[in-house]
């Protein structure tokens, strides 16, 4: 089952992989000559093109490598940034761990942690955590 898990991560990340290249290949393939012909817009916005391509890599990476957290008893005041605001975040109990559960907390069971901003977080990348 492990393994079953590991390959559709695998399968998932390539298929994420393959849209965002294969949608920058497209952009610069087909669209910067246009620019290059065009009266109308600017040569800078190609820079600004490979910008953000640069960025989109970048920050890719990061959510790779870069630990989301993990919320525990020693940890919670550090990571207790957002208020509840009683309609999506109540203030309750984690029932895994048994500390209270901040907003925009959840516990991933896959990697045993307890992630801050899980919002922001991608269990595909788990792997590199460990």
């Amino acid at each position: 089952k492990q393994i079953d898990q590991y390959l559709s991560d695998r399968i998932q990340m390539f298929v994420y992989v393959f849209i965002v290249y294969g949608s920058w290949w497209i952009i610069f393939k087909e669209c910067y000559p246009l620019i290059s012909q065009s009266d109308n817009v600017p040569d800078y916005h190609k820079s600004v093109g490979y910008i953000v391509f640069f960025m989109c890599v970048t920050s890719w990476r990061l959510a790779c490598t870069i630990q989301p957290g993990n919320i525990t008893k020693d940890t919670i005041q550090r990571f207790d940034n957002y208020p509840y605001d009683n309609l999506i975040y109540k203030e309750r109990i984690c029932p895994t761990l048994q500390i209270r559960k901040l907003p925009r907390s959840k516990f991933n069971r896959k990697t045993g942690l307890h992630v801050p901003r899980f919002d922001h977080h991608c269990g595909k990348f788990v792997e590199h955590w460990h």
